[in-house]
């Protein structure tokens, strides 16, 4: 169930960098540090979206702006920041007939795309080749479920013609009531 966004962040760039500055609403990986107003560049990663709507009160989305064939590998040996909502929505597409945007996990240390708090969807995504689990749904903070993931590919390619498999599962949950 998606819900009506506070904000939506546009993911523009295939980097790995943290926001400059989080907390103000603007995904953007290259201004300097500290309050605005100051120089922004405009490049977003999903590190530096997921840590903005982290920040963020209410519900946020996070959309892909990026060429057709892009894969994201982030290059930390760090996971990304954890997806505790309430009522984050990363949408590599829109609908199940769109180009997926494809999460190359295979240098970074579990967990991988982690999901602690309820009403979060995740949709439209190929992540592939974690050494663990592709998606997590943890127990941690307030995670009352509610979550949907869907229209994913989990272990394949973007086209699912390739096995680029995960270690051990594509989405694992420890927490009851998710689709």
């Amino acid at each position: 169930v998606l819900t009506t966004p506070m904000f939506t962040f546009t993911v523009n760039s295939t980097g790995d960098q943290d926001d400059s500055y989080g907390g103000d609403n603007i995904c953007d990986t290259t201004g300097s540090p500290g309050p605005p107003p100051v120089p922004y560049s405009g490049l977003c990663t999903l590190r530096a979206a997921i840590n903005q709507a982290q920040s963020s009160a209410g519900a946020d989305t996070i959309v892909f702006s990026l060429p057709a064939g892009s894969t994201i590998t982030p290059g930390s040996t760090y996971a990304f920041p954890g997806v505790d909502g309430p009522a984050t929505s990363i949408l590599g597409t829109v609908d199940a007939t769109g180009p997926l945007v494809e999460l190359n996990l295979s240098n970074v240390r579990p967990p991988y795309l982690e999901v602690y708090g309820p009403n979060n969807v995740i949709r439209g995504l190929a992540i592939n080749r974690a050494q663990e689990n592709g998606i997590q749904i943890d127990t941690y903070g307030a995670n009352t479920g509610n979550n949907f993931i869907e229209g994913n590919r989990l272990g394949t390619d973007r086209t699912g013609t390739l096995n680029r498999g995960n270690g051990w599962h594509g989405i694992v949950t420890e927490v009851p009531n998710n689709t």
